[in-house]
């Protein structure tokens, strides 16, 4: 019987669902060494009823390749085919890459803990030294906050003893240092004017208790919400250092800049504490354009991130972010909104995209893909310290995709996913590190090549910037993906190349199940300027693929190049790069140019 051949090498087949198909419909196609994938027409006879739907899914691939040779060649398969899904995690990687960019840098501080001013000190007038008092007992009036214990430890000392009103003033201070000692920096003994009769001195302890709270500047957000996260209340003892952490734990765990003035109340012995507060605009939008997209659906992408900072008045977040290219429409939303006073905040997000091929040797085949993502999260930071904050997070995904090729659903895949991770900032007197480490459960549905498999994945990434002398730094880029089995949805796979990871290739040229990314890069201010800065990069990357009929590949990815970062204002950045691939497990160009430009409109 007349043989049929279409030969495609396995390097070029980059869909792993395309390739199960195949091995699901054509009983004895084999990869060989060769990449010789014969189908003989009296397999096609043989196959059950079930399997001819799946059939006219694989003859749709092979009229692929025999639409550009009509004899048994190599056909390339391109990888640029879209997968809506792969796309979509590519675009959020990316996002995330950019505001980490920012943030890099912006000119770090540690978090100030003296956030609270003290405006009731003052001196108490004393009086000339005169004659010599006889002192056979001191008395006080009872405290709240010293045991009588601690006040007989300093008021014997100087009883039974001739003393001058120096001599008395020094044990009101030891007092007031004892107060101080306690973080109650209103509380205070003084010496009031007095009869002395029978050697018996009196001094007056005064603990100065809470007025008034009054917040000023929250033009965006409720009063309530301010003294929800305060734990002191009107008619409590003044206490310093429990302020000072309730405000030092609001500014880490908000958007909203809090310090404290404390001023002489109306009534005698309280204190008015003033809480101003320094809000971000209610709405910000910033525009951005980069050349991260692909050559078939549109290099050159533009888009908007559109930021509400507290809908309501209670710092909810909702973030609108469409973008653009030529053949390509996407977009996302999230809303996060906080459900205590501790920093918890519960998110829902939705992102959608859809892919047009615009270029190349498919753009008349009528492809078409498209991808949803519909997520909810929760988190809440366990550590929130100077040098440390460690916050934990919860995800739930529920993901759709779908590939047509000339009107018929080529791909169907459903993808749910859960994720539990935690985010670690580590400031030291050098630099800053962010990491962060999650668990994924996938669960994966695939029309018509496999149902309801399971998968888990881990990742990790680690940023190091560490600074050194004159206005220079070193950053360092860890990630990586591990998984425990083969042919994971692409929407769950890592991705290098461009801009995010290994530049001077192509956004996204290697996906795979597992894989890692390295990279550094030193920074250096060019003509003594902050806001200019050159920079060099090296970086390497490695993915891993197993397939369910026992082959295995693996390519990597090397390059270096040099660049530049502009951080002129806040309102404003940009970053531009040459990368020159330096080894390569696939066909590349010589180099690459990769940019990015963001602007906020006010």
């Amino acid at each position: 019987m007349k043989e049929t051949c279409l030969v495609m090498r396995k390097s070029q087949i980059r869909s792993k669902a395309k390739r199960k198909l195949l091995n699901n419909v054509m009983s004895g196609i084999r990869y060989k060494s060769a990449g010789c994938l014969p189908l003989r027409a009296s397999t096609i006879v043989e196959l059950r009823k079930d399997e001819m739907k799946m059939l006219k899914k694989t003859l749709l691939l092979v009229l692929v390749g025999l639409y550009f040779s009509s004899t048994c060649q190599a056909v390339p398969i391109p990888t640029d085919i879209p997968d809506a899904s792969y796309d979509l995690k590519r675009s959020a990687d990316i996002g995330e890459y950019y505001k980490k960019e920012k943030e890099l840098h912006q000119e770090k501080t540690v978090p100030d803990k003296d956030n609270v001013v003290n405006k009731t000190e003052s001196e108490q007038e004393k009086q000339q030294e005169g004659i010599r008092i006889a002192v056979s007992r001191i008395t006080l009036n009872q405290s709240e906050i010293l045991t009588e214990e601690e006040l007989k430890t300093i008021t014997r000392k100087y009883e039974g003893r001739e003393l001058g009103l120096s001599d008395l003033y020094k044990a009101v201070a030891e007092i007031n240092a004892l107060y101080k000692a306690k973080s109650y920096i209103t509380a205070k003994a003084i010496l009031p004017p007095q009869k002395i009769e029978n050697g018996v001195v009196k001094i007056q302890l005064v603990e100065g208790r809470f007025g008034n709270f009054i917040i000023e500047g929250n033009q965006h957000t409720k009063s309530s919400y301010i003294k929800e996260r305060i734990s002191l209340n009107s008619g409590d003892l003044v206490k310093l250092d429990q302020l000072q952490k309730d405000i030092f734990y609001f500014n880490n765990t908000n958007d909203v800049a809090m310090r404290a003035e404390l001023r002489p109340g109306k009534e005698v012995g309280t204190t008015d504490c003033i809480l101003l507060l320094k809000e971000p605009a209610p709405w910000e939008t910033t525009m951005f354009t980069d050349n991260a997209g692909s050559g078939e659906s549109g290099l050159y992408r533009i888009g908007m991130v559109i930021s509400n900072n507290s809908l309501f008045g209670n710092r909810e977040s909702l973030v609108i972010n469409p973008t653009w290219t030529k053949g390509t429409m996407a977009g996302s939303v999230s809303y996060t909104v906080p459900v205590d006073n501790r920093g918890t905040r519960l998110g829902m997000s939705y992102s959608k995209n859809q892919v047009d091929i615009i270029s190349g040797p498919f753009e008349s085949m009528d492809i078409t893909a498209d991808s949803s993502d519909l997520g909810v999260s929760i988190s809440h930071p366990f550590i929130v310290g100077t040098k440390l904050k460690v916050e934990g997070y919860a995800e739930l995904h529920w993901k759709d995709s779908s590939t047509d090729f000339f009107g018929n659903t080529l791909l169907d895949s459903k993808v749910k996913t859960a994720t539990i991770g935690t985010n670690i900032r580590t400031l030291d007197t050098k630099g800053v590190w962010y990491s962060q480490y999650s668990l994924t459960s996938i669960s994966a549905t695939k029309k018509d090549v496999y149902n309801n498999k399971d998968f888990w994945r881990f990742n990790l990434s680690a940023i190091r910037q560490q600074a050194l002398a004159n206005d220079r730094s070193l950053i360092w880029r860890l990630s990586g993906q591990l998984t425990d089995s083969s042919e994971v949805p692409s929407s769950e796979q890592i991705s290098l190349g461009g801009m995010s990871s290994v530049k001077g290739y192509t956004e996204g040229m290697l996906s795979g199940d597992q894989g890692y990314y390295v990279g550094v890069e030193y920074d250096f201010p060019l003509q003594d300027s902050k806001k200019i800065k050159g920079l060099v990069f090296l970086d390497h990357g490695n993915t891993y693929n197993s397939y369910h009929d026992g082959g295995q590949s693996h390519d990597y990815l090397t390059s270096t190049g040099l660049g530049m970062i502009y951080n002129g204002s806040p309102d404003f950045f940009g970053k531009i790069v040459v990368g020159i691939p330096l080894d390569s497990s696939k066909e590349h160009d010589k180099t690459r140019i990769h940019f990015f430009l963001q602007t906020n409109i006010k």
